[in-house]
């Protein structure tokens, strides 16, 4: 691995204006100084509750909203030196993987139409490529003639992200990639992405509601809470030792099946508005 990360986020702040008084304009700080880096080959997973600002700070790093400061470098390269329009080495470096496909993928595309125009796009023409990534993603060649709508959930997030693997991208952004799915399908899902990790050398920004799905496929865990990243480490010193209350309160929500421990959780459980000054 090199010494220098993939990707660098800096004391990044993205601010909308919330309306103007007389004099200025009111401003709320989505994301506010959050700092973290992503290392080639591995995953950072970011997880908050909803509202939280990860999803804001997705999309910060896909140039999708502007900071209003702090640095976001890719492979040493600023992205605020950029300007106003986004290089096409960018756009095929960093590509995404939103929660809901069958909204992001055109319904009037046969799949094997929609994958196809993700090869040219990338400079991999030819109808040949379509086949490799139906069968990188695990999904039967057939399944190219049918249109989004006659897939299940599973299928369609599978060529999601054969379209996001089409450009060759080194990050992958997983936004709430697996949120709508069962169970089962969500392993299945998280076990393709490790897959594909470990056979192409991606990078990924696992952007989640779920501590358990993070801690699952992520290597370092930043926990998000009103704009801020108050904790972040390895994934599994994080899940066992948490430091702040915030994180003990994603963990003690999440399910188990022992009544007597979910009691347990709901009487030692503070609200978020109950942390201590130095917790937040």
């Amino acid at each position: 691995m090199p010494d220098r990360p993939l990707l660098r986020v800096e004391n990044l702040r993205v601010s909308y204006e919330m309306g103007r008084t007389l004099w200025k304009a009111r401003r709320f700080d989505a994301v506010k100084d959050v700092s973290f880096t992503v290392a080639a080959g591995e995953t950072f997973g970011l997880v908050g509750e909803s509202g939280s600002g990860k999803s804001t700070t997705g999309r910060a790093v896909l140039r999708l909203v502007r900071p209003a400061a702090g640095t976001i470098e890719f492979d040493g390269h600023d992205l605020g030196a950029f300007g106003p329009r986004t290089p096409r080495w960018y756009r095929q470096a960093v590509q995404v993987v939103f929660q809901d496909p069958l909204a992001s993928l055109n319904p009037r595309h046969l799949v094997a139409k929609t994958l196809t125009l993700a090869l040219r796009a990338g400079n991999d023409g030819g109808t040949g490529g379509v086949d490799e990534l139906l069968d990188q993603v695990g999904l039967a060649r057939e399944l190219g003639g049918r249109y989004p709508a006659e897939l299940s959930g599973g299928q369609r997030q599978r060529v999601a992200i054969a379209r996001a693997l089409a450009v060759r991208p080194r990050l992958v952004i997983c936004d709430e990639a697996v949120s709508a799915l069962d169970v089962s399908t969500q392993s299945q899902i998280i076990e393709l992405l490790l897959k594909l990790q470990r056979e192409l050398s991606l990078s990924l920004l696992f952007i989640s509601h779920d501590l358990a799905v993070v801690r699952r496929i992520s290597h370092q865990v930043g926990v998000m809470h009103l704009g801020s990243l108050v904790e972040q480490g390895g994934a599994e010193e994080v899940y066992r030792r948490p430091r702040h209350a915030y994180t003990r309160m994603l963990l003690d929500s999440a399910p188990v099946p022992d009544p007597v421990v979910q009691r347990e959780r709901r009487a030692r459980r503070r609200a978020p508005q109950e942390l201590t000054e130095e917790e937040a």
